[in-house]
Formats: C-alpha cells, sequence, structure tokens
C-alpha cells in the first residue's frame, strides 16, 4: 500500500491527474486535492475535499441531532448542566482559528465529595478518531469541590494542534469509588476549526498537525 501511495505521489507531481477511489477518509483527505462523491451511480457532491467529506459522513446532518439531543440530556441530567466552546477572549462560538486556543467551559453540580468523581474531555475528529482524552485530576490535584454545589470547570485545548476541520467534544462526569466507575454522564457539542493562521500544507501527512519546538546548533 505505502509503494501504491509512493507512486500516485510521484505520478501527481508531473502534472498527470490520478483518479483515487476509496471509502477511507484519511487517505482521501491526505491524498487529494478535490473530491466527488457518488449516489446511485450519480454525482452527489463535489468540490473541496473536506467540505465533500463532511457531507458524505454525514456531519452536518449529525451536528443538529447532537445540539437537539445535548439540550435535552442537559435538562435531565443531576450533575452535567452545560457544555459550551468558547474562544480566548471568553466569547461563546462554534469556529476557533488555527492560532487560537480553544475553551470547554463545563458547567455542573458536584455528584459528591472532591475525589470520588472526575471530569473529562474527549476530542474526535469527523473520521471518528479518538485524538485525545482529558482528566481534570491530571491537572486539578485538589478541588476541594463540595457535593451539590455549582462549579465551572475551563479546559483550554492548545492552539497550532488541531487540523482545520469539524471536531466532536465529549465531556463527560462520572462517579467512580474506590477506582470502580458508576454513573456517567455526558454531553456532545461540535467545533470546527478554521484555517486561518494556518501556516500547513493541507496535504501534509497526520491526524493532528502541532508546531513543535525546533533547535539548530
Amino acid at each position: 500500500q505505502k509503494k501504491c501511495i509512493g507512486m500516485m505521489r510521484d505520478v501527481s507531481k508531473q502534472g498527470r491527474t490520478v483518479l483515487f477511489v476509496s471509502h477511507n477518509m484519511n487517505m482521501i483527505r491526505n491524498l487529494c486535492t478535490r473530491a466527488i462523491s457518488l449516489s446511485n451511480g450519480k454525482i452527489a457532491d463535489e468540490g473541496d475535499v473536506s467540505n465533500v467529506i463532511n457531507s458524505y459522513i454525514g456531519i452536518e446532518k449529525s451536528e443538529n441531532l447532537l445540539i437537539k439531543k445535548s439540550e435535552k440530556l442537559a435538562d435531565s441530567y443531576q450533575s452535567l448542566k452545560q457544555v459550551l466552546i468558547k474562544n480566548e477572549m471568553g466569547e461563546e462560538t462554534k469556529h476557533i482559528s488555527f492560532s487560537d486556543r480553544a475553551v470547554v467551559e463545563i458547567k455542573y453540580v458536584a455528584p459528591s465529595g472532591h475525589d470520588s468523581y472526575i471530569v473529562a474531555v474527549r476530542i474526535t475528529d469527523s473520521f471518528g478518531n479518538t485524538l485525545f482524552t482529558s482528566w481534570d485530576n491530571d491537572f486539578l490535584k485538589d478541588r476541594n469541590t463540595k457535593k451539590g454545589k455549582e462549579y465551572v470547570l475551563n479546559c483550554t485545548i492548545p492552539n497550532y494542534l488541531l487540523r482545520p476541520g469539524k471536531y466532536v467534544v465529549t465531556a463527560f462526569i462520572r462517579e467512580q469509588a474506590h477506582g470502580i466507575a458508576g454513573k456517567i454522564e455526558e454531553i456532545e457539542v461540535i467545533f470546527e476549526v478554521t484555517d486561518e493562521g494556518c501556516i500547513l500544507n493541507k496535504n501534509r501527512l497526520g491526524i493532528i498537525a502541532p508546531i513543535l519546538e525546533w533547535k539548530i546548533d
């Protein structure tokens, strides 16, 4: 497979057109500059690769369903009340530029003592890849929270990390005792990383796109 991909890249660099047919969304995103989706033998969509892929997997439709589902769940939950995406200015938004940090704001009611529950955030891309999960107690070693009191947690996602595209944030709270997981409540929201401030070639391989520190002596 690697040899085949290498040959396709070499041919495309010669100015020739390569028709690549696949259901592998990651490979399409990394190899192609334009995309076409078919339905019942007819063209359903064509154009920018990311837009066509999002349309193909139905992320636009699922976004509306997620919003309705999350609003309904928040009304029924006892602990997890609200999850918002905010920019560095503290403004609620669904669009974060590549060069800016995103803040996941979680409003919740402490379900129990300060050391018997965790609040976490999981980031998934539009292809269903889980990029990472972060727990609040990775950083907050002593919350000192009280049962039944409302709190607001902020989890900051670094800039220069997520490739331009859409992502699902799953925020969840889980009770646990003696290492045994108990009741879980979770809410999902969608946000988009725009290419504003992005200096990377869009064909660069990788699920994430961190800007790492380099040094030459």
